[in-house]
């Protein structure tokens, strides 16, 4: 949770400095060493401010919606991996339960803008959960194609199978349907329906201040981060490259990185291929024996140890 929001917090910053500089004008550049405490100053502001509920809605409901949503976002981030060895919890239904949590999120939206008693916020609300229904189709057959072609529904045997091929490269159709998949499912432009300034004012943030609207907004660029590692596991290869394949297949017999290359070359050829291998071999440890000693078996005696270096 800690690592999600300094990465949420480093995000915004970035953000508003690209955008600061599309429109030639200076982003955050005061709060720190050139405004890297800009997203701390903002949290530390909207936390203190008075929590304002409004008069005619459901305070308990309304409270508790962004509080629904962060941790319904947060919670993702325990079946992704970081890294080999990686990760909170390795499921074999990774994919199910990734699906099924982000569906889950969807109800913190609808009940913001239900329980404030707002048309803006309820229509916002609307919108946002339509939106995202309708693109879960998408996502549920882009999940049962991966299904189909690594027959796993685990994270991490998905990512050790992309070690020859990414599914980028191997699907790329598929690839572009799951980034505007995901766009769509973040409300990002241009899918930002729910928070159409122009008809909309804010959509379901119009009547949330302090607090809450701190906990929306960091549970809105929490799903942005998932969704990118998300993206990185299942169609670039997560952590997994070409040097690591025999290792992952042999992970007890850890092998020097000078070696690694000869080892996976090796473990790639046909039988042919290795009994010409070794016979080459055999040839080459000949040339440290010595001359007399051909058809002698090799020992201390009559082998000469020859240095590499020499």
């Amino acid at each position: 949770m800690v690592l999600a929001l300094i990465v949420v917090a480093f995000l915004t910053l970035f953000e508003r400095n690209v955008i600061g500089t599309l429109q030639r004008r200076l982003g955050p550049n005061v709060v720190w060493i050139y405004g890297s405490g800009q997203a701390l100053a903002d949290a530390v502001k909207l936390i203190v401010k008075e929590l304002v509920l409004p008069s005619v809605s459901n305070s308990v409901l309304f409270a508790l919606a962004p509080w629904v949503t962060l941790w319904f976002s947060l919670l993702i981030w325990i079946v992704l991996p970081f890294g080999e060895n990686q990760i909170l919890c390795d499921l074999d239904l990774g994919i199910v339960f990734l699906y099924a949590v982000s569906s889950l999120g969807a109800y913190g939206i609808l009940l913001s803008g239900w329980a404030s008693n707002s048309k803006y916020a309820w229509f916002g609300a609307v919108r946002s959960v339509s939106q995202m229904i309708s693109y879960e189709v998408s996502m549920g057959i882009i999940y049962w194609n991966i299904l189909m072609i690594t027959n796993s529904l685990s994270l991490v045997n998905i990512v050790l199978q992309q070690q020859n091929q990414s599914n980028m490269i191997g699907l790329p159709l598929l690839f572009i349907l799951f980034l505007i998949s995901c766009l769509a499912e973040t409300s990002r432009v241009p899918f930002d329906l729910a928070e159409a300034e122009t008809e909309l004012i804010a959509g379901f943030h119009v009547e949330l201040a302090g607090i809450g609207f701190t906990l929306f907004f960091l549970a809105e660029y929490a799903n942005i981060v998932a969704v990118a590692l998300l993206t990185t596991t299942l169609f670039v290869g997560g952590w997994c490259d070409s040097e690591s394949a025999c290792t992952e297949a042999a992970p007890d017999q850890a092998l020097p990185n000078q070696n690694r290359t000869c080892e996976k070359q090796f473990c790639s050829l046909t039988s042919y291929q290795r009994a010409i291998h070794d016979t080459n071999h055999s040839s080459n440890r000949a040339r440290y024996s010595h001359p007399k000693a051909k058809h002698k078996p090799l020992t201390k005696k009559n082998v000469r140890i020859k240095d590499n270096n020499a």
